[in-house]
């Protein structure tokens, strides 16, 4: 028997398990691309307002967000979906890539399920490499889904394919990467977040670089979050920039099926650090124990919160300067009320909301991973209760929630009042807690759903990413008022630039509760499941 055999039987059972997640990711970004692009076309119609906008990216703090800022000359929709989008689409992707990779290595090790099928007819080299053709095909339905969405808002196709297969590479090389973490290390977590370490680390080399030099210089050049933009795709397009992601996808390829065959199913190659021979008294409840699972997950995303908001506050001046000559910007923004810098941290601030829900999904659903790798059942015979022991997750997202939008706006808020002159501290720190009551709603619907079953749990993260789309492209895609109105956060007042509307946030707050108090009483009359 190959070392290999059974590869392309794993690949098709992964394409089985994934095709739900994989098609919500896939369609999420396609939409995200057409409106954004629809959104850009229709708020910067002229040459004019285009060039105000490339004076803003211009600035340091923008090319720390955005890229090295090729073609501000001459800023064409394409330069500018280049300068402005890609870093996030790579992030979006990299973080996809990455997670199924590790599921379909690491975490297959963890739930005991790769000892079943090493015991068939299953090559010990089979697990690493299917998972990588996994996240090859995964990524080139991304590179598809972007240089269709670009090709269909108007952009030449040639460099649209270009930038699309730059993303892709850039994903591709980070899953690699963690086939290797998969490999050295001993739990699924672990994996994921020293590749997303890794992946962190090149963003700030890529920023460094960025703002140091228009163009970027040689830190920005080591890390491959810059090579898909270094290819200058709608401004003078390069190829061989792309070359660059074989010096990382090759090694980490060759080195993950290599390790594999160098260790014991379910042990790491690194040693495992021996702990205290005494756990900590916080573990003595499920509250702590809940707490200690996820704290690395909550200083990760509040970290990476508070430093967004401090970045977009920083920026405000120059965007209210660059944005304050555009009419239909000014117009689009100030519907709802209040002056341009208002209307814009308001903006910022629904994005930021999105973000902590997206969190708010992954650690609600801690609850339905414990349960189905079976370790629920042990906190469960120690006498804990059902509902104490799934309160104890959702009591640790609501507080990390909480805080993750006072450090965002309080960031945010700092920020803004040195870029602006103004004070603005106060106003939009209450601008992020006000959507408090709107990510309540996320926690409660997963709540329902974990009280359901742990595989309707997963339709959570389809809630969160309707949501998303709604809220950044639905009014660009004229989806209708009922439809935005799913969405809890469309129902928030924009804050700062208006007064509280009460009644939207206490009904929130009630729907909150009720949602996930019927998910309680579900879970205390289901039979619990494990894999």
């Amino acid at each position: 028997m190959s070392s290999y055999t059974g590869t392309v039987e794993l690949v098709r059972l992964g394409l089985r398990a994934d095709r739900i997640r994989l098609t919500v990711w896939i369609v999420a970004l396609f939409l995200y691309q057409v409106g954004s692009t629809a959104s850009v076309r229709s708020v910067y119609a002229t040459a004019e307002d285009r060039q105000a906008r490339a004076q803003l990216i211009a600035s340091p703090t923008a090319s720390l967000l955005a890229g090295p800022g090729y073609g501000l000359d001459d800023y064409t929709f394409g330069a500018m979906f280049e300068n402005e989008q890609v870093q996030y689409l790579i992030v979006a992707v990299v973080v996809l890539t990455v997670s199924l990779v590790v599921r379909h290595t690491r975490k297959e090790e963890e739930t005991g399920r790769a000892e079943v099928l090493r015991a068939t007819v299953v090559g010990s080299r089979a697990m690493p490499a299917a998972a990588l053709i996994l996240a090859a095909v995964a990524d080139v339905l991304v590179v598809i889904a972007t240089t269709a969405a670009l090709a269909i808002s108007g952009l030449a196709v040639g460099p649209s394919f270009v930038l699309a297969v730059g993303i892709g590479l850039t994903a591709f090389a980070f899953g690699s990467l963690a086939a290797v973490m998969a490999q050295l290390t001993e739990h699924a977590s672990t994996a994921t977040g020293w590749t997303l370490v890794l992946a962190a680390t090149a963003f700030a080399l890529r920023a460094l670089g960025d703002t140091r030099r228009r163009g970027g210089d040689a830190w920005s050049w080591a890390s491959p979050f810059a090579w898909a933009q270094q290819t200058r795709p709608f401004v003078d397009m390069r190829v061989w920039p792309l070359g660059l992601f074989l010096l990382v996808i090759v090694p980490a390829c060759v080195a993950a099926v290599a390790l594999s065959t160098r260790r014991d199913v379910g042990a790491g190659v690194l040693p495992v650090r021996v702990g205290p021979a005494h756990a900590s008294s916080m573990l003595a409840g499920p509250v702590g124990l809940a707490w200690r699972l996820q704290r690395a997950s909550v200083a990760g995303w509040t970290a990476a919160l508070g430093l967004a908001g401090a970045a977009f506050g920083g920026v405000l001046g120059a965007a209210r300067d660059s944005l304050s000559g555009n009419t239909t910007v000014t117009d689009l923004l100030q519907r709802a009320g209040g002056s341009l810098t208002d209307a814009f941290s308001a903006t910022i601030l629904s994005i930021l909301a999105l973000a902590v829900g997206a969190f708010a999904v992954t650690s609600s659903l801690r609850a339905a991973s414990e349960e189905t790798a079976g370790r629920a059942d042990t906190v469960l015979t120690t006498g804990v209760s059902r509902t104490r022991w799934i309160w104890s997750t959702l009591s640790v997202t609501i507080v990390a929630s909480g805080v993750m939008l006072a450090v965002g706006g309080l960031a945010m808020g700092i920020t803004a009042t040195a870029s602006t002159g103004d004070p603005m501290t106060g106003s939009v720190l209450a601008g992020a807690l006000v959507f408090f009551p709107a990510v309540l709603v996320i926690v409660g619907a997963a709540a329902l759903l974990v009280g359901i079953s742990p595989d309707a749990a997963r339709l959570t993260g389809v809630v969160m990413t309707y949501c998303a789309i709604v809220g950044i492209v639905g009014v660009i895609l004229r989806v209708p008022q009922w439809l935005l109105d799913l969405s809890p956060f469309q129902h928030i007042s924009r804050l700062p630039g208006s007064s509280v509307s009460w009644a939207p946030l206490i009904v929130l707050v009630v729907l909150a509760v009720v949602t996930a108090s019927v998910g309680t009483a579900a879970l205390e009359r289901r039979d619990m499941r494990s894999n």
